[in-house]
Parts: structure tokens; C-alpha cells; sequence
């Protein structure tokens, strides 16, 4: 049946003008009712572990990637992404000691045009250790966040990082809101270990802040040298005071000690030194401030000893190690008739770091704890192929952990050293690797 209808009695008909204007009218009320609507199925939820969200702007707790930790900076910068302008990231500075602070900046993508137009509800901070590949989400910040400054540590030295902006929002096309993401441009910078010789790593111990050290490289053959840097201790306030008389190294081949004292003692004014080695292995050393410190209104002697830098030692040249063998202790499993040396460095959510406890359990295989010796942690094995085309022997390692953990095997025959590393907050997976050669 075709409906008609008819204008009621003493109805008058509007000019086409006003209609149009009643329109537009009608169009941009339709249009802010859209745009304070939140978007529809928002972003979800960060997964457990990372940053949590709280109100708008969402600030995020501090959290650790590597010995990276984030600081939300609010204020954009300025505009961008409208008319085809780039949504743009900026790193500053390029190259940071270990320690150091660097900044993430980025501009504002929205605008507010009609069709087109684009409307952030946050951000997101990516990180990686290269160009390419995965990164990974560092923090989400509020929509009102123009820049984060990232913190480094003494861990950090030697590393490059590498960062992007996304915005999650959406863009209004047609009528519609449809969910979008813009992400910047790759910025990097790279942290440097200060450099031998005197000054240039800044200052610490004052008001809690630790005496650190770094390494760089931490691996490196007979024939080379790394730089350890360290920061200075001391500082001038009355009670507490502390004075640097000179600096001595220690190490020992077990990040648990006993530590030796070795090579001269290092003028105060000095932050930084060469180490090397003529005899392969892994050492861990520190450096000890020796001085004194006012308290009470008496100057008394004592020393401070900064964190622990781990330094590999590799044969020059590689292979022919000429049948060196790995002697079992607290940290380290000895596997395949000793010639594989097994350790498991830790860092656990309050960052602490340490060394896993080995337990043999065949000669080819053994566990490692951390926490108790009641609750295993990580299992390794190394298995031989020596009679298949590959001709290699095997390392497998799994965890029932998801704390960081660094997983060291050494080939003491042909002076083969590889890391096998799982990240904090992530679960452990298998490690499998065949790059030991046979015999």
C-alpha cells in the first residue's frame, strides 16, 4: 500500500535558506554528541606487568625495560599530521653516558577539520634493540603527554635503543568514527660507558643513589681491552659527607666473591680505566672507592664498593681451546664430562641482581634455583649430535620463571661462549641452539 502525506492545516512552508541552515545546525550537534562519545572498543587493557591505567591524563607508574625506566612529560610540543604534515617523533640528546637521561618527543596528530579529522586518546611508547624486528610496548600515556624522559643505568652501557610513537585514536570519515593508529618515525640513541680517564660520568652516592659501574665491551678476547667507568661517590654535605682518597679494582670469578684486589691504585680524580686479560674466562669486578666520611663531626675512614661488572674473556683468535675443562661450583653446572660450563645470571621485579644456584642431576643435564632450593627454576641439557649430519652438540634449556634471566654456556674445548637470555615479565621459552662443534 503506498503511503501519502499531507501538510497539516495551517502549516507554512520554510524557505529552502533556512531549511539548509536548520541542517547544518542539526549536523554539527550530531557531530560533538559523536565526537564526546568514547570511541567503541577502545583500546583494551594493558596486558598484567605492564603500565597500569589510571584517569586522563593516564600517568604510568615507573617501569623497567632493560635499566630503562620512563617519565611522562606533559605538554605537546606542536602540531602536526593535518594536510598531510607528518606525525613526527625527536630524540635529544643522540648519546647519553650510562646513567644518563634522554628525551622522546613527539607532535600532536589530531586536528579537528570535518571530514578527516583525527582524535588521539593516547599514546604509546615502543622500544627495541635494533631498527627492526619486534618492539615492545614500553608505556601507554594520556592524550595530553608530548614527550617522555627515559632514564638509563650502569646495565645500559654499550647499548643502542631504539624507539616510536604510536597514537590509538580514530579518524571521522564519511559520517563515521573508524579506530585508527599513526605511528612516528624510528629514533635511536646510544648509551656510551663515559670513556677512560678523569671526569665525565657524573656523580652518585648522595641521598641514596648507587655507586655504579659499567663495562664496555663486557666481551672481549686476550688480545683486546674494555673500558670500565664508573661514577663519582662523593659528595660535600655536612653529616654524611663523603671524601675519595683513590680508587682500587677487585674481581673474582664468581659474582658471589671472594674478590682480589689487582692493578694499581687510581687517583680520585679519575672515573674510568682500561681491563684486560691474558687468561680466558669470565671475571666480575668492582670498583672501591677508599676514603672517608663525616658523621657526627668526626672525619672516619671507609670505602664504598660499587655494583658488579661482568667481563668475558675469550681465547684470541677463537677455537683450539686445547681441552680445557669446567670445574663444578655453587654457580655453575659442568655438563658433557665437564667440557660445557653452564651459569645463570638473574634480576628479579625489585631489581635485584644475582647468580642462580646449579644442581647437577646427570652428567649431561642439571637445574638451577634461585628463591629456595625447594622451587627449580630453569633446566639445562646438552645433548650430542656428533653422529647425525649436523654434527654439533646441542644446548636446551627451558624455565618455570618469568623473571629475567641470562643463561651463559661456555664450549671450554674450543673457547665457544653464547648467552641465551629471557626478558623480565615475559614467559620463559625454550632455548635450543646447536653451535658447538663436534668432537
Amino acid at each position: 500500500m503506498l503511503l501519502t502525506a499531507k501538510a497539516p492545516v495551517g502549516t507554512h512552508h520554510r524557505h529552502p535558506i533556512d531549511i539548509l541552515l536548520l541542517l547544518g545546525i542539526l549536523v554539527l550537534a550530531v557531530l560533538c554528541i559523536v565526537m564526546a562519545m568514547p570511541l567503541a572498543g577502545d583500546s583494551p587493557r594493558l596486558a598484567p606487568g605492564t603500565l597500569s591505567l589510571s584517569g586522563d591524563p593516564r600517568t604510568p607508574a615507573e617501569a623497567s625495560r632493560g635499566g630503562l625506566s620512563l617519565e611522562a612529560l606533559p605538554g605537546l610540543l606542536a602540531a602536526c599530521g593535518e594536510f598531510g604534515e607528518p606525525f613526527v617523533a625527536s630524540m635529544s640528546p643522540a648519546s647519553v653516558p650510562a646513567g644518563g637521561t634522554f628525551r622522546v618527543s613527539w607532535c600532536d596528530p589530531s586536528w579537528v577539520y570535518l571530514d578527516g579529522a583525527y582524535a588521539v586518546d593516547s599514546y604509546r611508547v615502543y622500544w627495541n634493540t635494533a631498527p627492526t624486528g619486534t618492539f615492545q610496548l614500553f608505556g601507554e600515556l594520556g592524550k595530553t603527554y608530548g614527550a617522555a624522559d627515559i632514564t638509563t643505568d650502569a646495565s645500559d652501557a654499550g647499548k643502542t635503543y631504539y624507539f616510536f610513537v604510536r597514537s590509538v585514536g580514530r579518524t571521522f570519515s564519511f559520517g563515521n568514527w573508524i579506530p585508527q593508529n599513526k605511528d612516528t618515525n624510528i629514533v635511536s640513541v646510544q648509551v656510551t660507558s663515559g670513556g677512560g680517564g678523569g671526569g665525565g660520568t657524573g656523580s652518585c652516592g648522595q641521598f641514596g643513589t648507587p655507586f655504579w659501574s659499567a663495562i664496555s665491551p663486557d666481551t672481549i678476547t686476550t688480545a683486546e681491552k674494555a673500558t670500565l667507568t664508573w661514577c663519582n661517590p662523593a659528595w660535600a654535605y655536612l653529616d654524611g659527607a663523603f671524601e675519595v682518597s683513590y680508587y682500587q679494582l677487585y674481581a673474582g670469578t664468581s659474582q658471589a666473591g671472594p674478590f682480589s684486589a689487582f692493578g694499581n691504585q687510581i687517583g680520585a680524580q679519575y672515573t674510568g680505566t682500561y681491563v684486560n686479560s691474558a687468561e680466558p674466562g669470565t671475571y666480575y669486578i668492582l670498583v672501591r672507592a677508599v676514603g672517608r666520611e663525616f658523621s657526627l663531626g668526626t672525619w672516619t675512614n671507609t670505602s664504598k664498593d660499587s655494583s658488579i661488572s661482568m667481563l668475558r674473556v675469550n681465547a684470541a683468535g677463537g677455537g683450539g681451546g686445547g681441552g680445557a675443562t669446567c670445574t663444578p661450583d655453587t654457580y655453575s653446572l659442568c655438563l658433557f664430562n665437564g667440557r660445557f660450563k653452564v651459569q645463570a645470571d638473574y634480576k628479579d621485579y625489585s631489581n635485584t641482581r644475582g647468580q642462580a644456584k646449579a644442581v647437577a642431576f646427570t652428567s649431561d643435564t642439571g637445574y638451577f634455583w634461585i628463591f629456595s632450593d625447594k622451587n627449580v627454576e630453569i633446566v639445562a641439557k646438552i645433548v650430542s649430535f656428533c653422529d647425525l649430519p649436523s654434527k654439533n652438540y646441542g644446548f636446551y634449556a627451558g624455565g618455570l620463571t618469568d623473571i629475567e634471566v641470562t643463561l651463559k654456556v661456555t664450549d671450554t674445548k674450543n673457547n665457544i661462549y653464547r648467552e641465551y637470555k629471557n626478558e623480565l615479565n615475559q614467559p620463559f621459552t625454550l632455548k635450543r641452539d646447536g653451535p658447538f662443534p663436534c668432537p
